[in-house]
């Protein structure tokens, strides 16, 4: 019986290491970007709230095990078969933004994910708008894998914007080039991108250790050029580009310059690049 207790316990302990390392806050309610939405997530359950044109406000809670698995942090309702999100998160000064990444079936890629948005702010009044997370327009890339399918048709991991709900950019590990270069299509908020790395795929989340990630980085923007240090872990990860507080609306460029390798592919895959957008 003590042994019980002492499981779980060490269970309750690694669930709020984990949810603390990516910045995810319990009991706070993280709002969807239109306001017709927001979910609640605690250590054993989460709740989510919808606004219905007929039926006003609508709550639905379950219970839930949070947890770690092949790199990826997993919230998965018990109450509900198949019912799985992969949690990403993070923190950038008065504002925190989580992404809950599932599969649709119905997805036009390839790999189908399909991602859930939302943010928490303790004073939303200072933004005309909700702050969230936005995907860069790809405007080139020097080098970009090309995959043939079983189909016979060519796959090319050279996204259109740079959302996980798109095809991931990836490069080969020898290319000469390892430049991408995006455009923004609002403002920037406070100088920051926020990165996805590796390879990460709801329905194949093994492709994240099979192949190659980013370990350092080199960011050029407003004629400035800066090199940063990435973490091997598909989790957001937040690069604040200057400690100024200034909005940024031109395009930027990012050049990998180290990897991490792969267990059994040496393509070079981030998954996703954002931006902060708010007017």
């Amino acid at each position: 019986m003590i042994k019980k207790i002492l499981a779980i316990c060490l269970c309750f302990i690694f669930c709020c290491n984990l949810l603390i390392a990516q910045n995810l806050k319990y009991g706070c309610s993280y709002n969807y970007p239109s306001e017709y939405g927001s979910i609640i997530i605690n250590p054993d359950s989460y709740s989510l709230k919808t606004l219905d044109g007929k039926e006003g406000v609508r709550t639905e809670s379950y219970k839930a095990i949070i947890s770690e698995k092949n790199d990826f942090y997993w919230l998965e309702n018990k109450e509900v078969l198949n019912d799985k999100y992969i949690i990403l998160s993070c923190s950038i000064r008065d504002l925190s933004f989580l992404t809950l990444v599932c599969s649709r079936n119905a997805s036009k890629n390839y790999f189908k994910n399909w991602e859930i948005y939302y943010n928490y702010c303790n004073d939303y009044s200072k933004y005309k708008y909700m702050p969230w997370l936005r995907g860069f327009n790809v405007i080139k890339a020097d080098s970009f894998l090309v995959e043939k399918l079983k189909d016979g048709t060519e796959l090319k991991y050279l996204p259109d914007n740079t959302c996980i709900s798109n095809i991931p950019w990836a490069i080969e590990w020898n290319c000469d080039n390892k430049k991408i270069n995006l455009e923004p299509k609002s403002t920037m908020t406070y100088n920051a991108i926020v990165i996805a790395n590796g390879f990460i795929c709801f329905d194949k989340p093994y492709l994240y250790e099979q192949n190659s990630r980013a370990k350092k980085i080199r960011i050029s923007w407003n004629n400035q050029s800066k090199d940063f240090d990435l973490q091997d872990t598909p989790n957001f990860q937040a690069i604040i580009l200057s400690d100024k507080d200034e909005y940024y609306d031109g395009n930027i460029q990012i050049e990998i310059l180290e990897v991490y390798n792969g267990d059994k592919y040496s393509d070079i895959v981030i998954s996703g690049i954002y931006y902060i957008e708010s007017d």
